[in-house]
């Protein structure tokens, strides 16, 4: 239930209606708006103020007091919910001349607020900075559709952190050392040597090239482990039907032995301590030996299927892998690549990775997304930040070493004393229990991702002095993010840790399908807005045959043509990725995503192409334009207050989605816009009013509706279609 109408126009009457409530002891209360407006012009819950006392029985005491109020017609009672539990509500009828005039000032106090150039960009932080890091997906294949929602997540807040006033720089994370893109550098560098040039688009090619080289490296090293079991089998990169019984069957006697000495553990009455630790232990050695079975059976499976579907690229780098240790080679490059200490490595790996980030940012185009910089994590570590850090925190009674290697934990006290300072609670953990501890180097002084990650996070602070930084990550990653604020603490940069914010989204779940990148099998970004294109295409044809058009024929005609489909798709494939609350989990149904019929976005977009026409038409028919003085009695009527009201709260929604985190705030504020315009265009006619000046007062409140359904869509990240 919201405030009334601003939370201005009835000012004087809530200070009326809270002084009669003093008078009478009470409380004094916020006006609301009627569960049904038939019911009255504004009210309030008489719950809050009753007490002990019954709800009723006080409505019925102070509706005798109430009607005394000036300007008050009259108050009746109504009531929601079941009887144990009661809502109960005083509910207040103004007279009509008064209504109306009050419903004048507020129509022409908004309707001059929506034609300001200001009209939501917010000044409130105005000379803050931010920093917005989002989408930072590997740079192996293409973007996906759970990729999709960060990004637009991301995106869309930093345009939401703009309308508020802020100073927003948006960045990508290249996480360009690890194992994933030692596999695509050195299946890149065989194919490159063949002279073999990619023949779709290179994300797609690296991305299966990553499904193949990684295939053949866990192929590799389940073999290496059946070795040193003491089975032979053959130095290559398959499993021949003769060599799988021969590699399972001494993991299938360990894990029968294991499963053994658990069950006879499990029947002790009462365990001692060594026999707990063996427990799980043991337990520990079970599940690692399954799922080296599974992954027997994973691989052998996924080696056929890729063989199947990419026969010629698999042939290439079966042969090229054939000559080589790959274990030994990736592990060469990625150490020459982090050390930066072999130009030519550095020079393949830079340009697989710009080649496939020239990619993603191609795709990431389409949808309206652009970045302002990409820091590359390989810039990170040889800039030799992570070891300074891994340094100071190593002199840390909260750190342990073990010659160069580093391991940061987190005492009970320690993190008690850092939460006390910051003003956090429990709630504010990722987890129950005891937060585990976080290794900062190996053994051979390379520095770990956790260490990186705090570096890099020092470089945004320092590099642009923001207020706050958000990391557009998923749910899943809570832990790794907050385990990066108590060194951030120690090191001195409490600010820097109160002020590092994890966005948190859930994943994206596709009805009916699956991914998987070791298969190479996703629904790409490019797929899911290419049909999405189709479709509106199509849809459009339709239209125009029934209407008796014809195909464009200019290039002026194709290129509008163009601009309409592509905004109709930016609605059809943002809007689902942003209309629920980034923390709950989504399924996107691709057929229900992409029937404009049922998807969200396009009916916006149709709003505001309908009150586009509308002006057009009310111009061209009658010489109407809006702008100009109108007789604002001749709408002086709750349907139109409301939807002024409503368009007067994109200031508040604005707030609320930075606060919250949630730009769900704003697609519904936008979908609620649409619906009432439908609503008002079918019961108050524009262009067939009964007299002009009705008729231009009511053209009015559509052009307010257009800007305010097109300054919605904008922050959405989606254009508004003049025309559908």
């Amino acid at each position: 239930m919201e405030h009334l109408y601003g939370y201005r126009v009835f000012e004087e009457f809530q200070n009326s209606v809270n002084e009669v409530l003093s008078q009478n002891k009470y409380r004094p209360i916020t006006l609301l708006q009627p569960p049904n407006p038939e019911l009255g012009d504004f009210c309030f819950v008489i719950n809050q103020i009753a007490g002990k006392e019954d709800p009723q029985t006080v409505a019925k005491a102070l509706q005798t007091v109430m009607v005394g109020i000036d300007g008050i017609d009259g108050t009746n009672i109504s009531t929601i919910g079941s009887k144990k539990k009661t809502t109960v509500f005083l509910n207040f009828v103004l007279e009509e001349g008064n209504r109306a005039q009050i419903y004048a000032e507020r129509i022409n106090q908004v309707i001059s607020k929506v034609n300001q150039d200001s009209y939501g960009n917010l000044d409130i932080f105005e000379g803050k900075s931010i920093i917005v890091e989002h989408t930072s997906a590997n740079p192996i294949s293409p973007l996906h559709v759970g990729n999709l929602r960060n990004s637009v997540q991301g995106d869309t807040f930093a345009r939401i952190l703009k309308h508020a006033g802020y100073d927003v720089h948006v960045h990508y994370y290249v996480n360009d050392v690890g194992l994933q893109i030692g596999f695509v550098v050195v299946g890149y560098e065989i194919i490159k040597e063949k002279g073999i040039y990619p023949p779709i688009k290179i994300d797609l090619f690296t991305g299966q090239i990553y499904a193949i080289m990684n295939c053949f490296f866990n192929i590799q090293k389940l073999k290496t482990a059946a070795k040193n079991r003491g089975v032979s089998v053959k130095d290559n990169y398959q499993f021949i039907e003769e060599e799988l019984d021969l590699i399972k069957r001494p993991i299938e006697k360990e894990l029968e032995t294991v499963s053994n000495e658990i069950e006879a553990l499990e029947n002790v009455e009462k365990l001692e301590k060594n026999q707990k630790i063996r427990l799980k232990e043991a337990k520990m050695e079970r599940n690692k030996l399954s799922d080296e079975l599974s992954d027997i059976e994973k691989y052998s499976e996924t080696y056929h299927d890729l063989e199947s579907r990419f026969g010629d690229i698999f042939a290439v780098l079966k042969n090229g892998v054939e000559s080589i240790d790959l274990q030994v080679k990736v592990t060469e490059y990625l150490k020459a690549y982090e050390t930066n200490s072999d130009k030519e490595t550095t020079a393949l790996f830079r340009e697989v990775v710009n080649w496939v980030l020239s990619a993603f940012e191609w795709t990431l185009h389409r949808y309206n997304i652009d970045f302002d910089q990409f820091d590359f994590e390989s810039d990170v570590t040889w800039s030799g930040r992570p070891n300074e850090v891994i340094d100071q925190l190593s002199n840390s009674s909260n750190s342990k070493t073990d010659g160069q290697a580093v391991r940061y934990q987190y005492p009970t006290e320690a993190m008690q004393s850092f939460m006390k300072e910051v003003g956090w609670t429990k709630k504010d953990l990722p987890i129950r229990g005891q937060v585990p501890d976080l290794q900062l180097r190996r053994s051979d002084g390379t520095a770990l991702y956790a260490a990186k990650d705090i570096a890099y996070s020092l470089v945004k602070f320092e590099d642009k002095q923001p207020e706050r930084i958000y990391n557009v990550i998923s749910m899943e990653q809570s832990l790794p993010q907050f385990q990066m604020l108590l060194p951030l603490h120690e090191l001195g940069y409490t600010n820097f840790a109160v002020n590092l914010r994890h966005y948190a989204y859930d994943n994206v779940d596709l009805r009916g399908r699956t991914m998987s990148g070791r298969l190479a099998k996703y629904i790409t970004a490019d797929e899911y807005y290419d049909e999405s294109y189709i479709r509106a295409r199509m849809a459009k044809r339709s239209a125009d045959q029934e209407r008796g058009l014809s195909l464009p024929t200019t290039s002026k005609e194709w290129d509008e043509e163009h601009q309409i489909l592509r905004a109709v798709t930016l609605a059809s494939t943002r809007f689902p990725l942003i209309e629920t609350n980034p923390k709950k989990r989504i399924e996107l149904d691709l057929d229900r995503e992409l029937d404009f019929k049922r998807n969200a976005g396009p009916f916006v977009q149709y709003a505001h192409a309908r009150t586009n026409s509308l002006l057009e038409k009310a111009a061209l028919e009658k010489g109407w334009v809006t702008g100009g003085r109108i007789d604002v009695n001749t709408i002086a009527n709750h349907d139109t207050v409301q939807i002024l009201d409503h368009l007067d709260r994109i200031d508040k929604q604005i707030l609320t989605a930075v606060e919250d985190e949630d730009p769900s705030k704003i697609s519904s504020w936008v979908f609620e816009l649409a619906q009432m315009f439908m609503k008002f265009y079918e019961k108050f006619p524009v262009i067939a009013a009964n007299n002009e000046s009705t008729g231009k007062a009511r053209l009015e409140i559509v052009g307010a509706i257009r800007k305010g359904l097109a300054l919605g869509l904008g922050i959405l990240g989606i254009t508004a279609a003049e025309r559908l």
